[in-house]
């Protein structure tokens, strides 16, 4: 008789379709930050200086820019590059597109305003990133010691065997079937 297959913890890789449904989320929100830019240009604009593109561009999309920077922390930072700058580069375009389609205009230094934003802030967010990896590194998830990296399938107790250090399933990211010797 087969034995009953065992539910395992979720993946915590970025699968190719959780990465493209975060390419279209950064795009979405990018064109909403550039339709709102848009709808505030009338009442953002005073002497000739354009707020509203300001705001967006050195408050609103950075932030955009960091939450994806902070949410692809969790996974290591070599697969990751490439997926940051698609982001990156989805929210730029989608803020040009945004921008323009409100205000049936395109601006004539809007293309070079937003390429320097994304030179700006793929190389300044990648360093940023692996500053990040290498200063503060990703603890080992799986089967193994927080503290030594001893392998702790098989272990009777909540408890190292080699370091004696306390551990829990959350902290670890396993089930009580993935701790079982196979």
């Amino acid at each position: 008789m087969a034995s009953p297959k065992r539910k395992s913890a979720p993946s915590r890789r970025f699968t190719p379709a959780r990465r493209v449904r975060r390419v279209i989320g950064f795009a979405i929100a990018g064109a909403a930050v550039g339709a709102a830019a848009a709808i505030t240009r009338p009442y953002l604009r005073y002497n000739g200086v354009p707020y509203d593109a300001m705001i967006a561009l050195f408050v609103l999309l950075p932030a955009l820019s960091l939450t994806s920077l902070a949410t692809l922390r969790r996974v290591r930072w070599r697969w990751n590059l490439f997926q940051f700058g698609a982001e990156q580069a989805a929210l730029t375009v989608a803020f040009a597109l945004g921008i323009t389609a409100l205000l049936l205009r395109v601006f004539s230094d809007l293309v070079e305003v937003m390429a320097a934003y994304f030179a700006v802030v793929f190389i300044g967010g990648g360093v940023l990133y692996v500053v990040w990896q290498w200063f503060f590194p990703l603890p080992r998830l799986g089967p193994y010691c927080p503290a030594c990296d001893y392998c702790l399938i098989g272990a009777g107790e909540r408890q190292c065997p080699e370091c004696g250090r306390p551990f829990t399933l959350d902290e670890l990211g396993l089930t009580e079937a993935e701790l079982e010797p196979k």
